[in-house]
């Protein structure tokens, strides 16, 4: 197919609008989990919440902590704030086939629910209790039954719910999408890079998006 031709002025323009930067939402709990469909990063305390008040008009200062959403360790295994019930692309969408990595995170957040059992504790302590350093649980969220709350200071609270009724594949495949509707074109090595999917061939049979071939070359941000 030919190339398509994408100008920095429209890939930009397109993000604007598919972020919900063009205009404020009504306030709202609809509202919040709509501008945090994409994910918001929230690794810098309280990011998540500007990129709030960008989107949500007369957004609160705990609009994080609303019902509508939740925290997770997601890209970058770094702290997000995504809509509640949606968290399985940004965690276990980022979930290997197969390797060391699937191994240890599916090992960690075994452990790391029977260590709780159904209590939620301070990273500091449950990583202490399993006998690991309290970043190594971060593994554990690509298993998609991990949450976490971070309040921008210390190690976060984590506590362990119930599994994904999505398998990996599925998630990988609505992370995906939602790269795409956030980001305009994008390559599949790109979409590896800012998901931190492992290294995976165009060819692979999890990807059934159509990617267009490009005049520009592509990153996470314009």
């Amino acid at each position: 197919m030919p190339a398509l031709e994408v100008t920095r002025e429209q890939v930009v323009a397109f993000r604007r609008r598919a972020g919900v930067l063009d205009e404020r939402l009504p306030p709202g709990p609809a509202s919040l989990a709509r501008a945090a469909r994409a994910g918001l990063q929230d690794s810098v305390p309280r990011s998540a919440l500007h990129s709030l008040h960008a989107r949500v008009a007369q957004t609160p200062p705990d609009a994080w902590k609303d019902p509508s959403l939740v925290q997770v360790w997601g890209l970058r295994y770094t702290a997000y704030v995504v809509p509640a019930g949606e968290h399985a692309p940004f965690t276990l969408g980022r979930l290997p086939d197969t390797g060391s990595t699937r191994r240890r995170a599916e090992d960690i957040a075994a452990r790391l629910h029977a260590f709780l059992d159904g209590r939620r504790l301070d990273a500091e302590a449950a990583g202490r209790g399993l006998g690991i350093h309290p970043n190594s649980l971060r593994y554990a969220a690509m298993t998609g039954t991990v949450l976490i709350r971070w309040d921008g200071a210390r190690q976060p609270t984590v506590w362990t719910v119930p599994p994904p009724e999505i398998d990996p594949l599925e998630a990988r495949v609505e992370l995906l999408r939602r790269y795409l509707h956030a980001l305009g074109p994008g390559t599949p090595a790109s979409f590896a890079n800012c998901s931190i999917a492992e290294p995976t061939p165009p060819e692979a049979p999890w990807i059934n998006i159509r990617w267009p071939a490009l005049a520009f070359a592509d990153r996470c941000s314009i």
